[in-house]
């Protein structure tokens, strides 16, 4: 192999794993914002059921 194809291949290996680990860390963020978001529905949902429970009674 040249010097410069391994240069080459070597910049692009790193920066595949840069951007593999990017997108790790913005899929972990994204899961975690979902399921933030999923509890706060879940508990609004369970909120709204109390007080149609309550127009009920």
């Amino acid at each position: 192999m040249s010097e410069s194809f391994e240069h080459d291949y070597r910049r692009l290996a790193s920066e595949d794993i840069q951007l593999k680990e990017s997108t790790n860390l913005s899929m972990d963020a994204l899961k975690r914002a979902f399921a933030d978001n999923l509890y706060h529905v879940q508990g609004k949902a369970e909120e709204a059921g109390e007080r149609i429970g309550m127009l009920l009674i």
